[in-house]
């Protein structure tokens, strides 16, 4: 790991900064001239998380493809996924612990789900 550490710092370094200007410049003024309270969804449940699956599928077998192993792939997106939606949010307080490693689980195992499924098919 240590000749590879100039590498993470600077991949690292590089990313929080875009992450902290974009989300400090565009992101957040954004979301403040468009509140989301009023906002009708496009789906409603269940058809909505059909849609999500549906395209996240396909993303995912383009990425199968590329790399060549359909389970690094899947976790590949599950720790994406956790890294964002329960890490990060925790972390700035959108989201409490409790939940969040829930999530987490629910992502590993769907996205275990989706590999495991995937491979056997094809």
């Amino acid at each position: 790991m240590g000749e590879r550490m100039k590498s993470i710092v600077g991949a690292a370094v590089a990313g929080g900064v875009i992450a902290y200007l974009g989300t400090t410049y565009l992101f957040y003024p954004a979301m403040a001239d468009n509140p989301s309270e009023g906002v009708e969804a496009i789906l409603s449940s269940p058809l909505d998380i059909v849609v999500y699956v549906i395209i996240a599928v396909v993303f995912f077998d383009v990425f199968v493809q590329k790399v060549g192993n359909t389970m690094l792939t899947a976790m590949l997106f599950a720790v994406s996924q956790i890294l964002i939606l329960d890490v990060f949010y925790v972390l700035n307080g959108n989201r409490a612990a409790y939940p969040a490693v829930l999530s987490a689980g629910l992502l590993l195992a769907s996205w275990y789900a989706i590999g495991w499924t995937y491979d056997k098919l094809a």
